[in-house]
């Protein structure tokens, strides 16, 4: 089956064969991935070849000769593509209003059930009008907010009614503001704020460091580029001819811009550097964690196109306005109000459009290539970072493979695969000493209130997907159960995070520069403020005069002063990206 259609929203070429597109021999096992590939298929034909309607009706020729039915977000897909035909036959719209009616469904289920992005939702409508089925005054359905009979209670408005002030710290002046910010970076996924840790008066060394890490990063940026535009040619080639054994992720690399790619494996870079001399995850928690990055990027770009950023905007002010208004939080509850304000604006796209998650397999092979193009393609030259005068270009792999062995669970010895960092590319950065950290916004504190939790899928972020529920990565059980549950089931558990949310953090000022102080001097354990690694005392060195006997306790000391570099460096890190944000929220607050 074609990947573009199971898992979504990945338009690879104009040239899209729907005969391919569904061989639908495995999907009688997985209506819902059939259902899938359905509303796929036809926004492929309604949108990507221009209204062509025969192609649409050759899509529904094949999913009836398989005994699959179309859903209602199917038909809503046939609808739309009439808008983009040139010629609108009424007869023929007619008809599938019709078809539809045989199925069990009506015109007015549409705006009820079905999901818009863009302008969808006028299309559908302006093309119903040709056959009198004028569905755009259908009032939404709002039910009682809780099902479960503990809180039938609650669903009297009168019942536990009182005055609910949240300490939101801010204005309604600071509105605008506020809001504007946090989805500008949210829309950048990252971040990037001062270091606690940075210096004021920069040395000769750190300042040739810099100068040299800036050559590399620009001549680094070039040779990633052309490795990955190389890259995603090799795909497309292979994927277009089939020749590809397993999954293609080509239908994934070629809705990501390049430059998100190369700007995700600079930021690896400095990550790896800072890190990689004390502490080195294993290759597939990376390549997860790169293909996750590179999936979020695109659902953020996603938003845009489908016009969903800049209607999350607009209600998401008058929510901002709604928690400074004392009436109005004695009325409605953040969920409820949330829902009112939808309904008020029902014009475009659907707020709450699920995201359809690429697959974990995606996911890893997508990071195990943008990987083996790092240590491909990453060098530089060591004796530029030893400053040592040198007639010849020296050029070296900044990563490496190694292997380790640990225990898993049941005690059984395994080899576990990591990408090591050279020793003097983390001393480059050492040396450099960047003045600034860059964070993925999932790890920030938002600068508002979070969106109030309408759906599973719904609540947290603005734009960035957050978990309702943090499970193993491998829980996919558990996870797809909660799609299927009725929202209305799971009403008290959004009432209650969002009664949660509306409590701000307050830091502390005065104790947070005490902290900072005390950081900035090396730590100090009775204070718990973690040591700095680079001032703990060096090990002695091994001499040949040594006895044996000498030479193992030696031994014995570097190691163990090793492992406790590796702790603390843990610690301090941990500490200083934890100060440097709170730092940075506290800056950011009085300025603003």
């Amino acid at each position: 089956m074609i990947l573009i259609l199971s898992h979504g929203q990945a338009t690879v070429e104009r040239e899209f064969s729907l005969n391919k597109a569904l061989e639908v021999e495995n999907l009688k096992e997985n209506s819902y991935i059939a259902q899938r590939m359905i509303i796929e298929a036809i926004k492929e034909a309604g949108n990507v070849l221009d209204g062509r309607i025969d192609k649409i009706k050759h899509v529904f020729s094949l999913v009836k000769e398989d005994n699959l039915f179309p859903n209602l977000q199917s038909y809503a897909g046939y609808l739309e593509a009439f808008s983009n035909s040139k010629y609108m036959d009424v007869t023929e719209i007619q008809q599938v209003v019709d078809e539809m009616k045989t199925k069990g469904f009506v015109p007015e289920d549409i705006l009820k059930n079905c999901v818009f992005k863009g302008d969808q939702r006028e299309k559908i409508i302006k093309v119903l009008g040709f056959v009198g089925a004028d569905i755009s005054s259908v009032p939404p359905e709002i039910g009682e907010a809780y099902s479960c009979k503990l809180l039938q209670q609650l669903n009297d408005k009168s019942f536990g009614k009182g005055e609910r002030f949240p300490s939101v710290c801010y204005e309604e002046k600071d509105i605008p503001v506020l809001a504007s910010s946090q989805l500008e970076i949210e829309n950048c996924y990252s971040l990037q704020i001062t270091s606690v840790d940075a210096i004021n008066k920069v040395n000769n060394l750190t300042l040739k460091s810099r100068k040299y890490l800036d050559e590399c990063r620009e001549m680094w940026r070039k040779k990633l580029t052309a490795a990955i535009k190389n890259f995603q040619n090799i795909e497309k080639n292979c994927h277009m001819r089939g020749f590809h054994k397993e999954e293609s992720i080509y239908p994934y690399i070629a809705v990501v811009d390049t430059d998100v790619l190369v700007n995700l494996l600079l930021q690896q870079i400095r990550v790896m550097a800072e890190t990689g001399e004390f502490f080195s995850p294993s290759e597939k928690v990376l390549y997860k964690d790169m293909g996750l990055k590179v999936m979020n990027h695109y659902f953020v770009w996603l938003n845009k196109t489908n016009l969903i950023t800049d209607k999350v905007l607009l209600i998401y002010k008058e929510y901002l306005r709604y928690l400074l208004n004392p009436k109005l939080l004695a009325e409605y509850s953040p969920r409820e109000y949330w829902e009112y304000l939808k309904n008020q604006n029902p014009n475009g796209p659907t707020l709450d459009i699920s995201n359809v998650p690429w697959p974990h397999g995606a996911l890893v092979k997508i990071g195990s290539e943008l990987y083996d193009i790092l240590q491909k393609t990453v060098a530089f030259d060591p004796n530029r970072v030893r400053h040592k005068a040198s007639n010849k270009s020296s050029v070296t792999p900044a990563f490496f493979v190694t292997y380790e062995d640990e225990r898993d669970e049941r005690e059984r010895m395994k080899i576990s695969k990591h990408i090591g960092t050279h020793h003097l590319l983390c001393k480059l950065y050492r040396d450099a000493k960047l003045p600034y950290l860059e964070f993925d916004v999932s790890v920030v504190p938002m600068l508002s209130p979070p969106k109030p939790w309408v759906k599973h899928d719904s609540g947290g972020f603005l734009i960035t997907a957050t978990p309702f529920i943090r499970f193993n990565e491998n829980a996919i059980h558990q996870t797809t159960y909660y799609s299927t549950v009725p929202s209305k089931q799971l009403n008290p558990c959004f009432d209650s995070l969002n009664g949660l949310s509306l409590c701000p953090w307050v830091i502390n000022k005065p104790v947070l520069d005490l902290i900072i102080d005390v950081f900035r001097k090396g730590g100090n354990e009775e204070l718990d403020v973690p040591l700095n690694p680079n001032t703990f005392s060096p090990a002695p060195k091994i001499s040949s005069f040594m006895s044996k006997r000498d030479k193992a306790i030696i031994w014995k000391q570097k190691r163990e002063l090793k492992k406790k570099k590796c702790e603390a460096s843990s610690l301090w890190f941990d500490c200083l990206y934890k100060l440097s944000i709170a730092n940075h929220v506290c800056i950011y607050k009085n300025y603003h």
